[in-house]
């Protein structure tokens, strides 16, 4: 559906997003050196009309819920600063003409916020308990391996997990209380 006035259709925008973020230490989408993954650039294509006024993004963490409005006139790209780590959020894009008039909403575009952790990270949950997490490829299935001694290891499985849509890997470890130490490996596929 097509906002109308005066017998012609304000169309909505094709909104394509461009993301920054750090993957290892490889850098994307023009992010500088040491650039937060916490942020994303949009692009899209200008609007056609000799009225139009300019751009609105909104966004938000529910689909199709945008409490978050960002006016940027008549520029066709923009980065949004400051998102949390973890986290889902929705973007839409209209374009409005110098009556105030606006578009509808363009395509929703969903974007994952990555989770930024070391490779391999422990933290202690308390009972025994350990968090294992790192980063893997989305979708990817990794198996976790560990021995209690590194002079002729014998290394047994912990588990096999898939890598979520923003790469983290995660599972939970309760050593044994006769185990006096533990080494961990993590394998692409298990073996």
């Amino acid at each position: 559906m097509y906002s109308t006035r005066r017998g012609w259709a304000l169309v909505p925008c094709k909104l394509v997003a461009v993301i920054c973020k750090v993957v290892g230490a490889i850098l994307l989408a023009g992010a500088s050196q040491g650039a937060a993954a916490n942020r994303i650039t949009l692009a899209w294509d200008s609007n056609p009309e000799s009225d139009i006024a300019g751009y609105k993004v909104y966004s938000g963490t529910n689909s199709h819920v945008y409490p978050t409005v960002v006016d940027v006139g008549k520029r066709t790209t923009v980065t949004l600063s400051n998102l949390v780590a973890g986290r889902t959020y929705f973007l839409a894009l209209t374009a409005y003409d110098t009556t105030a008039l606006e578009s509808d909403f363009s395509q929703e575009i969903v974007y994952d916020v990555p989770v930024e952790i070391p490779d391999l990270a422990f933290t202690y949950l308390g009972g025994g308990r350990y968090r294992i997490r790192f980063n893997g490829t989305p979708g990817a299935i990794y198996g976790i391996e560990y021995t209690e001694s590194l002079v002729a290891p014998v290394w047994r499985s912990l588990g096999t997990r898939t890598a979520g849509s923003n790469g983290l890997v995660e599972l939970i470890d309760t050593p044994s209380t006769n185990a006096q130490r533990r080494f961990y490996e993590q394998c692409p596929r298990p073996r």
